[in-house]
């Protein structure tokens, strides 16, 4: 109750500043986008059934509308469906494949959507909550937040990846530096996220030699480093200073510059190589005269791109160079984001496939390069779709829900090997939740109404509260794009934990525990109604029987509303404790 207490005085403060999800945009998708992405949802279907054919596999059953609602939400907003959404879901009039076209695209304007989408881009950009703690000048919250707002306004991918390299400013009022600050601006650190984030390669395996399984040399990846060695290094500004280069240990020096190595014609005294971003045609007024080499031991690195150098912009300043048409950050991020780059829409729509299906197309999404895709074709036409629409990320997420893949239940038909259907697609895998949904679930699943942004402030300011509590406690590790299963101590956070047991304590009278047997008309349907808060579904007989029973014997207690408020509370306490609870299926 502490943090209840602090919340009365401090909330007018706050609620201003809470996320209201206004930054959403309200247009739905037009007649002509729901075809073209039902277009390449066909187009998905047929890959993924050629697979299935060849591989002698069948695709498990659909699932219903309200298991299919409880993946949704759960993938797209970050949260268990409502009591009242199911209700209003089952309400809805059309057929199976209308009221599912309806219920994406009812997830697809919510503005959780935004929220959920910018937090699992953020951990591929800079990782999870817990990769690099927030301080004076690293705001993770606030690269969230922007990324959000970005998607809510239906930027492109590529856009904010141009954004999200060059950004200067403070990390503050400039969102995207965080990027950077997130990597200690390291031209080391920031090649290697760059690579392996948005191209989907690990170029940074070669940081210390070639690589020995790809054809990535130590010369590629120091080359993409050095576009980074003009940002300023201990500036609470992120910015990219006129001079700068990277320098690395030269290993040909012999003590003095007449001992070294002859320098092959082309490069520099210390042995670099040229540049490769066109410096040759700067003005000589625009070199440094100042700065002829690096010092004895040293070498200068020019920056080049690993592969592809036509795609690389003309006019950024090379070794040596002070001035340019274009920054060094600034043509990097051009020839990242080109739609001609072979691995910049590939990178994205692996992992867009792997964050909804729990595994990527290729795995890890990080080895493009090396990998074989589970579906080649699959891959193909995703990243062909992000090129021809100028990289509509939310256009790809309609059309993956919307794939019969996306439906299959996590069960297989009989006779079929489960291991591998999962391989081919043809059954959902059993995906842990991380805390943050697991969070936002506990809260919504003992509530009777749908916590979003329309609830009232203070409201969502208690719920903020109780939310970070558990996340304090239960922590986000491992893998920032692949959850992992349960601990031990994450099963006692939820058999033990506070708020768990704060949000099903039976003497609460605005609670669910005490809630649902009081409003409810018969016995039987509270019973229900707690099922369909927790796990989105029906109780069988055998398993409402026993609490039904426990309820209608409650009725003869001394205290009948506090005996059945018990009863109701150990039941919403154990579906919560379940591993049914605990993951997405």
């Amino acid at each position: 109750m502490r943090w209840q207490l602090a919340a009365v005085p401090i909330g007018v403060l706050l609620v201003a500043s809470a996320d209201d999800g206004r930054d959403r945009r309200a247009r739905p998708a037009s007649a002509a986008e729901r075809a073209q992405a039902a277009a390449l949802t066909s187009e998905l279907d047929l890959a993924l059934a050629e697979t299935w054919a060849r591989r002698g596999v069948a695709p498990g059953p659909e699932l219903d509308d309200l298991a299919f609602a409880r993946r949704l939400w759960l993938d797209l907003l970050g949260t268990v469906p409502s009591l009242e959404e199911l209700r209003a879901l089952e309400a809805a009039p059309g057929t199976a494949e209308e009221r599912r076209a309806a219920l994406i695209e009812r997830a697809l304007r919510d503005p959780r959507f935004p929220r959920t989408f910018a937090e699992q881009l953020a951990r591929v950009v800079v990782g999870g909550p817990d990769a690099k703690r927030d301080d004076l000048l690293y705001r993770r919250r606030r690269l969230v937040d922007w990324l959000a707002a970005q998607l809510a306004r239906g930027r492109p991918w590529d856009a904010l990846v141009r954004e999200l390299i060059t950004a200067e400013g403070l990390s503050t009022g400039t969102p995207a530096t965080n990027f950077t600050v997130a990597h200690d601006r390291d031209p080391v650190k920031l090649a290697g996220r760059t690579a392996r984030a948005f191209l989907g390669v690990r170029i940074d395996c070669a940081q210390c030699h070639d690589h020995p399984f790809a054809d990535w040399t130590q010369a590629d990846f120091e080359g993409l480093a050095a576009f980074f060695a003009r940002v300023t290094p201990e500036d609470a500004f992120v910015r990219e200073g006129p001079r700068g280069e990277l320098e690395l240990e030269d290993f040909a020096y012999r003590g003095d510059v007449t001992g070294r190595d002859a320098a092959p014609a082309g490069m520099t005294p210390a042995g670099a190589p040229p540049s490769a971003m066109a410096g040759a045609d700067m003005a000589p007024s625009d070199r440094v005269g100042a700065h002829p080499g690096p010092p004895p031991g040293k070498r200068w690195v020019a920056p080049a791109v690993p592969f592809s150098p036509e795609l690389l912009p003309a006019g950024a300043p090379g070794l040596g160079e002070e001035r340019g048409a274009l920054r060094r950050r600034a043509a990097l991020a051009r020839w990242v984001t080109h739609p001609e780059n072979p691995w910049f829409a590939p990178a994205v729509a692996n992992r867009l496939w792997g964050w909804l299906f729990g595994r990527a197309l290729v795995e890890p999404p990080d080895e493009l390069d090396t990998g074989v895709a589970a579906n080649p074709r699959a891959l193909e036409a995703l990243a062909r779709d992000l090129r021809a629409h100028g990289f509509d990320l939310e256009r790809l997420v309609r059309a993956i829900v919307s794939t019969r893949a996306y439906r299959a239940a996590s069960s297989v038909a009989p006779g079929q090997d489960e291991v591998a259907a999962v391989a081919a697609f043809a059954a959902y895998p059993v995906k842990p939740l991380r805390a943050e949904p697991l969070a936002h679930g506990l809260l919504q699943a003992t509530s009777l109404w749908t916590y979003d942004a329309r609830r009232f402030g203070l409201v969502r300011l208690i719920r903020a509260g109780q939310r970070a509590d558990f996340l304090r406690r239960r922590g986000d590790r491992g893998d920032p794009e692949r959850p992992e299963p349960a601990t031990l101590l994450d099963r006692l956070a939820l058999l033990n934990g506070e708020v768990v047991l704060e949000r099903t304590k039976p003497d609460d009278p605005f609670g669910p525990a005490a809630r649902l047997p009081a409003l409810a008309p018969t016995d039987a349907a509270a019973v229900e109604a707690a099922f369909l808060m927790a796990l989105a579904r029906r109780p069988d007989p055998d398993e409402a029987a026993p609490y039904v029973e426990r309820l209608a014997a409650a009725r003869s207690d001394a205290r009948p509303g506090e005996a059945r408020a018990a009863v109701m509370s150990d039941l919403l306490w154990a579906l919560l404790n379940t591993t049914e609870y605990a993951t997405n299926h």
